[in-house]
């Protein structure tokens, strides 16, 4: 059993051996000489080589032999030098959230006195004690000069050697020095267990830290009394100090992390639950990103959780598995800038070091967007080249033919302007974009390769970063009514520039005053059901029409007498746009899931009523004049 022994107002801690399995070169000099922070003010010297006779507090110490699990105490095998290394760890994590130097190097004076160091001296059994403990400490004595800065660990009694164990012994003997008393159990006023086991998936240093997979400092009652409640943290913290951190802990001041090829790593240190890590990193380019975060490899204290945050700092991801202690988060990452933040799962005791490692893989180059939008409709904003200019005009309410698709009404435009702007949203390009990595066709035959080539385009904008998830966005417009009741085929081809390993192809269509009726014999045709949609649908300045509103042919946000007119007109001329079956081909790329480097934000543009004559508008180095579809 353990026993306290009085020494006037000191007491001596000397801690048994609990039910354990027992288990059954170089010179001494070959410790490798470890240390956790050698920059600190204080030390925790871990002495393997064995000591001569001392009088320790009110004992005659004989000889302590080195560490030894093989019966030969005057050499270390390699597998006594493995250990060495673990224990060594192992104490180094316990005591790494603090202001103290972990070390195998002695760095001597041991008078006793304060001299800002604590030593475990760790062989032998301590036969001396007439008792089998598994070591031995005076409480306080690295504050008090009246007391030897030493403690005691018995190897030969804690599994021969076991690194867990003798690290777990080496932390608590440690503690006892440091000022920590044991926690302990009690019921009501009564001691039931003077050696806190711990709760079944953790348990205290300074209990019995082998009660639980996992031991941790603790808060809780001591063996003092009842009702004397012991904060483990709050303690070291006040006797050893906090260690100091070089992470940046807002994402302000976040770490940045440089990737080397297709990965990053770092490390850190949780000292508190509040703590949180931050690191930055930007993305060049879209890809597949896995980022995990590791706790100690031997006898870990941390519970991690890991947070990715968008340029915004808000949270797109977490990985807080209660099961595991490392944590990993997968995602689809577009390009630009993200945040990493580590910080404790929460619980008490749940502190320690952890690396961070990221592995990054660059999508291929892929088309992840295809649109059609109303240039120079009242949707259209007017802004400068680079900006969102024409984004506000996209039907959202369309979507690219592509091969093997049959065509729908969603593939199909009735603006009265025919299709006079595209954009293309490519992912990773591999070069500069131009106008020769695109080809147009138009044409209403169910053959498109006998299309004739589309007219010229008149302008055309890459906007990088721009497009779907940070992608390069490239916008095409055309003169109004150049392409108008027919089809457009758009290719983009696979060559040096796009990066594409297979042409990409896609159609829209364009029928005026269409209201969405449904084809007949594979034919969309517009008749006077069109127009009286268009009557039973008014809206006007009070109410106006929203761009997804398929009677709104003009695209002016308002449905009236113009666009009935302009169905009438269609009707009366008896134009039809063939059902296109898109013929087969290679096939699209689907848009990845991106979580986005930045939350979406509303446009900042005015937005200027046109006239309904034509106006004048500069987009990039090009200036365009369109007139209206004219109206009998």
């Amino acid at each position: 059993m353990s026993g306290r022994r009085s020494r006037g107002c000191r007491y001596l801690w000397c801690d048994r051996l609990e039910s354990r399995l027992l288990f059954s070169g170089a010179p001494l000099t070959a410790i490798p000489p470890l240390n956790s922070d050698p920059g600190a003010p204080a030390t925790l010297y871990l002495d393997f080589h064995g000591e001569p006779a001392a009088t320790w507090g009110g004992y005659d110490v004989p000889a302590t032999p080195a560490y030894d699990i093989d019966g030969d105490p005057t050499s270390f095998s390699p597998q006594e030098l493995a250990n060495i290394q673990q224990i060594w760890a192992g104490v180094a994590e316990a005591y790494s959230p603090f202001n103290v130097n972990v070390t195998t190097v002695d760095p001597g004076n041991w008078s006793d006195g304060g001299q800002h160091q604590f030593r475990d001296v760790i062989g032998g059994d301590g036969s001396w004690l007439g008792v089998v403990w598994g070591g031995v400490a005076y409480v306080g004595s690295y504050a008090d000069p009246g007391l030897p800065d030493t403690a005691y660990v018995f190897p030969a009694n804690l599994a021969d050697g076991n690194p867990v164990y003798t690290a777990d012994d080496a932390i608590h003997e440690a503690g006892h020095g440091f000022g920590l008393n044991e926690q302990s159990v009690w019921s009501g006023t009564t001691l039931t267990n003077e050696y806190n086991p711990g709760n079944g998936v953790t348990s205290p240093f300074m209990g019995l830290p082998w009660g639980a997979p996992r031991a941790t400092w603790w808060d809780g009652t001591t063996d003092v009394a009842y009702n004397d409640i012991e904060d483990n943290v709050a303690i070291l913290t006040k006797t050893l100090g906090l260690r100091p951190l070089t992470t940046g802990h807002t994402a302000g001041a976040a770490t940045p992390l440089a990737i080397a090829g297709d990965s990053f790593s770092s490390s850190g240190i949780i000292e508190s639950l509040a703590q949180q890590d931050y690191y930055s990193f930007t993305m060049s380019s879209a890809g597949s990103d896995t980022f995990a975060v590791n706790v100690a490899s031997f006898n870990p204290m941390l519970h991690a959780a890991l947070e990715l945050r968008n340029a915004s700092n808000q949270v797109i991801a977490t990985a807080n598995n209660a099961g595991t202690l490392g944590q990993t988060i997968t995602a689809n990452l577009g390009p630009g800038t993200y945040y990493l933040v580590v910080k404790s799962y929460g619980q008490y005791g749940d502190l320690g070091q952890y690396t961070l490692n990221g592995t990054i893989t660059p999508f291929p180059p892929s088309v992840v967007g295809r649109f059609v939008f109303y240039y120079g409709s009242v949707f259209d904003i007017a802004g400068t080249a680079g900006a969102n200019a024409d984004d506000a005009a996209i039907a959202t309410d369309k979507h690219a033919l592509v091969p093997g698709q049959t065509a729908s009404f969603a593939n199909i435009t009735s603006y009265s302007e025919g299709i006079n702007g595209i954009m293309v949203d490519l992912q990773n390009a591999a070069g500069t974009l131009l106008l020769s990595d695109f080809a147009f066709a138009d044409g209403n035959s169910a053959d498109p390769t006998g299309w004739s080539a589309a007219p010229q385009p008149a302008s055309m904008l890459v906007r990088a970063g721009a497009g779907t998830d940070g992608s390069t966005r490239v916008e095409f417009t055309w003169a109004n009514g150049s392409i108008s009741n027919q089809w457009l085929a758009v290719t983009v081809k696979a060559d040096a520039d796009t990066g594409l390993s297979a042409a990409d192809v896609f159609y829209f269509g364009n029928l005026i005053g269409d209201s969405g009726e449904a084809p007949v014999n594979g034919q969309f045709a517009v008749t006077s059901a069109s127009e009286l949609s268009a009557y039973n649908d008014t809206h006007g300045f009070l109410s106006p029409a929203g761009i997804t509103d398929p009677n709104d042919f003009n695209r002016d946000g308002k449905v009236d007498a113009s666009d009935q007119l302009i169905s009438r007109y269609q009707a009366a001329g008896g134009v039809s746009l063939l059902q296109l079956v898109a013929p087969a081909g290679p096939a699209q790329t689907a848009s990845q899931s991106l979580m986005p480097a930045v939350a979406p934000t509303a446009n900042a543009d005015s937005v200027p009523t046109p006239d309904h004559k034509g106006h004048t508008r500069i987009r990039g180095h090009t200036y365009l004049h369109r007139e209206h579809y004219p109206i009998a």
